[in-house]
């Protein structure tokens, strides 16, 4: 009898067959399992199709209930020679930041939604629910310069509504607090500064001004760097027009930028309040002394 060569090839389709008929005995052996497995994976794959469907609904649906916010209140603004129509498009402006906030309370744009509705608030001087929105803000948000955001906007309600309603004084000190937590949260940030100031102007109000003068002094000392580094880069780019008596347009633009940076880290603004309040300090101690 001759012997049976088994070739490499049979071995192979020997295996697949082998493979295949184990498969099979697997699947009717776990019939149950496999189905309610297969079943998970196709609820999953729904879910997860629907979770997307949900998520681009929330983003279209957010972003546009913040477009017709944000342009309300930019609208009321500008209608400050018409307290009627300002009023209502603030107010309007409300409605629907409260709408974003109902309905998508964790959109991407809930927080500042929150925010705008906190300065519409402010603006119709509404002080105590801007108050109230406010905390709201610095109470939701996680980000330590949002949260100084949230409490310089909540020192400005606390003061204003002192002001406006000459109440005790409390109120400064909420103010003050308010402040101080900006200060500490924003640390080197431009919030802080800001916040600087008005804590100084505070401590005007209170009969403190050497203490409003030490942080005045601190703000400019601090801010004026970024004035430096920019008139740096304004010399490098007059290197090549000197000689030239009038401003380039390059330079009266780059000079424009130097101006608004000035004011917009509170170095200008702190150099004025400091020259005025020494010279009111000088007067009442020239006043006391005659």
């Amino acid at each position: 009898m001759g012997k049976i060569k088994i070739t490499k090839r049979d071995l192979k389709e020997d295996e697949v067959k082998t493979f295949g008929v184990k498969l099979l005995t697997y699947a009717k052996e776990n019939y149950t399992i496999l189905i309610i497995a297969l079943g998970i994976v196709v609820v999953g794959l729904i879910g997860f199709k629907l979770y997307q469907y949900r998520q681009q609904i929330v983003l279209r649906e957010s972003n546009r209930l913040f477009t017709f916010a944000i342009n309300l209140y930019e609208q009321g603004l500008m209608r400050e020679s018409d307290p009627k129509r300002r009023e209502d498009y603030l107010r309007e402006s409300i409605r629907y930041c409260e709408q974003l906030l109902r309905d998508f309370p964790n959109a991407r744009l809930a927080p500042i939604a929150l925010y705008l509705e906190g300065n519409a608030y402010y603006m119709l001087n509404d002080f105590d629910q801007a108050i109230t929105i406010f905390q709201r803000y610095v109470e939701s948000t996680t980000d330590e310069l949002e949260k100084a955001k949230g409490y310089v906007a909540l020192g400005y309600s606390f003061e204003n509504k002192f002001f406006y309603q000459r109440t005790d004084q409390s109120i400064l000190r909420q103010a003050m607090r308010s402040y101080e937590r900006a200060i500490e949260m924003g640390k080197d940030s431009y919030i802080a500064y800001e916040a600087m100031l008005c804590k100084a102007r505070l401590l005007e109000l209170m009969g403190k001004n050497d203490d409003a003068i030490a942080l005045y002094e601190k703000v400019m000392n601090d801010r004026k760097f970024v004035i430096d580094e920019l008139k740096q880069q304004m010399a490098m780019q007059d290197k090549t027009k000197r000689g030239q008596k009038e401003l380039t347009m390059e330079q009266q633009i780059l000079k424009g930028i130097n101006d608004a940076l000035s004011i917009f880290t509170f170095y200008k603004t702190a150099e004025l309040d400091l020259t005025r309040l020494r010279g009111q300090t000088s007067e009442n101690t020239s006043s006391s002394t005659e």
